[in-house]
């Protein structure tokens, strides 16, 4: 979020699977930081965006997707052996250009404590640690601050 001093600067397009689709951007009203955000360990790398308008509800390539319930904070959530999906337009190769298109992968959930997570998880009480143990297949480059979604026991999905 340091990228972003300036509110001004920050216009959010909805709706969009190619890059090269033309929307009109919506602004951003307000951008609430986690308080107890560490750069350093990336810890609380989360923020809220307020948008300056309201999102069409009669567009069906716009949804909602929740945040987990605050009686699983702190637990194991989502539990290992459970999947995760992440979105992006980050590049498919190491080192490439952004995709052009919307990109999706579906992620195991490991444990923060055994290897190779222990090695990467610098705060293991809110963080997760998703990825295809043998490699291959992964999030990359400009897919940070996308979102990693979990399906939970209602079928409502969960960031």
């Amino acid at each position: 979020m340091e990228d972003f001093k300036d509110i001004g600067d920050m216009n959010i397009l909805a709706g969009i699977h190619y890059t090269t689709e033309k929307r009109k951007p919506i602004s951003a009203l307000s951008i609430d930081i986690h308080p107890q955000y560490d750069a350093d360990i990336f810890a609380n790398d989360v923020a809220i965006i307020t948008l300056a308008s309201i999102l069409p509800e009669n567009d069906s390539r716009i949804g909602t997707i929740c945040l987990p319930p605050d009686d699983d904070i702190g637990k194991n959530y989502p539990s290992p052996e459970s999947s995760a999906i992440a979105i992006g337009w980050g590049s498919t190769s190491f080192g490439g250009r952004p995709s052009t298109s919307l990109k999706q992968v579906v992620l195991p959930i490991l444990e923060t404590t055994k290897w190779p997570c222990n090695i990467y998880v610098t705060y293991s009480q809110g963080q997760i640690c998703a990825g295809q143990l043998s490699g291959g297949i992964d999030t990359c480059q400009a897919d940070s601050g996308g979102p990693l979604m979990v399906e939970n026991a209602d079928s409502r999905w969960e960031i």
